[in-house]
């Protein structure tokens, strides 16, 4: 009892942390700064992930993560299928020749947010795809943050073992498997990928993975990180908030700098918490952009946004952020994205 009293002391300590984050008025200049001091407030509370589960006593319900599949001839009414039991549900819809893209959602979200269906209802309206959508918002709605953030390398496992059964039927291959995941959806992400045995999958994108209770904190086994997949590119719209400010994947993109607030987010200059979540957004929606405008999203590698917004860099180190980033992409690329 000693052990979830002091954890429940922690998670209401941080709790409150994230709501001041969020509603602080923050220069942006100051933002590695506060970095730094949330790193240091919470890892004096936090020592390992062993303390913050104590005795598995936030361990998941594997029945709390849905699966559904979506193709061009149900695109709006997913087929539910259990990880463990599927080929009946699936193999009459199910192509084995089609890539696959699986995505997720973050804190208090589900598979019916924006951050998944836009991207899914995109992605069906261009081209045939297999998409499995993965809801986990029966844990995701725990209005403890922490505690939602510490469950989900538990939801990733289930992830990873959802693609091994489908692997060892045959219904899908590493090399075709795209794992996209927003906020703390982009740390279930890395854990789906890294919780794969078959294999390393194709590539994993992170939609401003979250920062609160990851950065500098959790190890790079616990969060998203490149060594999740072949190729992980990252997009930050809300660094040093709500997202991630460094760089983890091999390919990170900072559009507009990648912090607050994003172009269309400050049209209450007061209301910095709405500031700060609309662009926390803004990845997503970049992203589901991406998919049918490529060259909106063309970006350059440079040592900083300032030097970037200088013409610092070589025109001809570029590529491209979002659905059309080659997995050959190396660096960190920074553009001026607008919606």
């Amino acid at each position: 009892m000693k052990a979830s009293s002091s954890f429940l002391n922690v998670t209401f300590v941080l709790t409150l942390f994230i709501d001041k984050l969020v509603g602080a008025e923050t220069h942006l200049e100051d933002r590695k700064s506060l970095i730094e001091e949330n790193r240091i407030a919470i890892k004096h509370l936090l020592h390992g992930r062993s303390y913050l589960n104590p005795g598995g006593i936030f361990d998941i319900d594997p029945d709390d993560v849905k699966f559904s599949y979506y193709n061009t001839n149900s695109k709006d009414s997913g087929i539910v299928f259990d990880k463990n039991n599927f080929t009946t549900a699936l193999e009459p819809h199910w192509n084995r020749e089609l890539p696959v893209k699986i995505l997720t959602h973050g804190w208090r979200s589900s598979e019916y947010s924006d951050a998944v269906a836009h991207i899914r209802e995109e992605y069906l309206n261009t081209t045939n795809l297999n998409i499995v959508t993965v809801d986990w918002s029966r844990v995701a709605s725990n209005i403890i943050y922490p505690i939602a953030a510490v469950q989900t390398f538990q939801v990733g496992v289930q992830i990873g073992e959802m693609i091994d059964g489908m692997i060892a039927k045959r219904m899908m291959t590493l090399d075709k498997i795209h794992i996209i995941g927003h906020s703390l959806g982009a740390h279930v992400a890395g854990a789906a990928g890294s919780n794969c045995k078959t294999g390393k999958v194709y590539r994993v994108t992170g939609l401003d993975p979250a920062m609160p209770c990851f950065e500098g904190i959790q190890s790079a086994t616990t969060r998203l990180d490149s060594t999740d997949a072949e190729f992980v590119d990252v997009i930050h719209t809300a660094a040093g908030t709500a997202g991630y400010y460094s760089s983890i994947g091999h390919a990170d993109f900072y559009p507009n700098g990648g912090t607050p607030p994003q172009p269309g987010c400050f049209d209450a200059p007061l209301d910095f918490q709405a500031t700060f979540a609309c662009s926390h957004f803004r990845a997503h929606e970049f992203y589901s952009q991406s998919i049918t405008n490529q060259e909106k999203f063309k970006a350059y590698r440079s040592e900083s946004y300032y030097a970037y917004n200088r013409g610092e860099y070589n025109q001809s180190d570029y590529t491209y952020m979002g659905h059309h980033t080659p997995s050959s992409a190396r660096g960190v690329y920074y553009l001026n994205a607008r919606m």
